[in-house]
């Protein structure tokens, strides 16, 4: 994917730590715009936002930072 990290968040920790799945596999689902959500908020914070305003706006940012992604599909 890239090189992009994501924090497990304090709901996936509790769901792994409480919830037993027995033999039940859990699978999960990560998209690139997930793994760019930490990224976006750190450069809104550079760019002199506050915690709230960069929560507000990663969305936005995640979008344009996914533009800069290169494509690995193969078409």
């Amino acid at each position: 994917m890239t090189d992009y990290h994501r924090t497990v968040t304090a709901a996936e920790q509790k769901f792994f730590n409480e919830c037993n799945t027995g033999c039940v596999p859990v699978i999960v689902l990560q998209t690139k715009v997930d793994a760019l959500y930490l990224t976006a908020v750190r450069e809104l914070l550079d760019e002199g936002l506050t915690i709230v305003e960069a929560k507000e706006r990663a969305a936005e940012k995640q979008g344009k930072l996914l533009k800069k992604v290169p494509c690995t599909c193969k078409r």
